[in-house]
């Protein structure tokens, strides 16, 4: 998918990064995954065989919704609030940097966890494991709807 918010970077980079948030292993390999919409997002492997996603925010000069700003802050918090208080299965943080300095805009290193997205396979899904699979999601979103903040707005805008 291309998109205008895609902050797109070049494997040095990408490579300094994995340095900062890793440190004494290499980068062997980087892939960009393109299925996305909003952020640009890679596949990369470790020396230590880890394979890891980068997900990079929006460059700040990037005209984005209001309700976008900092959104990466709030998908990180939100990515380990459900980890710890529900069951399903997401991926775990291993570093987050928004402080722009190696790279121009906040950036996270998570977890890859193998699959596929159902938007991809569902067509080729028989009905009754399509039914299964939403079935589970349910579950999930009845979890992840019981939790509740102190607070109401956007975590990554505090004066909303």
């Amino acid at each position: 998918m291309e998109s205008v918010t895609k902050n797109r970077k070049h494997q040095a980079d990408i490579r300094r990064m994995a340095e900062q948030a890793f440190p004494g292993l290499e980068v062997t390999m980087i892939a960009e995954l393109k299925e996305g919409y909003f952020n640009a997002v890679y596949d990369v492997v470790l020396s230590d065989g880890r394979q890891v996603i980068l997900k990079i925010a929006p460059h700040s000069d990037t005209l984005i919704m209001s309700y976008e700003k900092n959104i990466m802050y709030s998908e990180v918090n939100a990515m380990n609030l459900v980890r710890k208080r529900t069951e399903a299965p997401v991926a775990e943080i291993y570093a987050y940097d928004a402080d722009c300095i190696i790279c121009d805009a906040p950036y996270f290193f998570m977890e890859k966890i193998s699959g596929c997205s159902l938007s991809t396979v569902g067509g080729e899904l028989p009905e009754n494991e399509k039914s299964c699979i939403m079935q589970q999601v349910g579950k999930y979103t009845k979890q992840i709807n019981s939790i509740t903040g102190a607070k109401f707005g956007y975590p990554g805008q505090p004066d909303l």
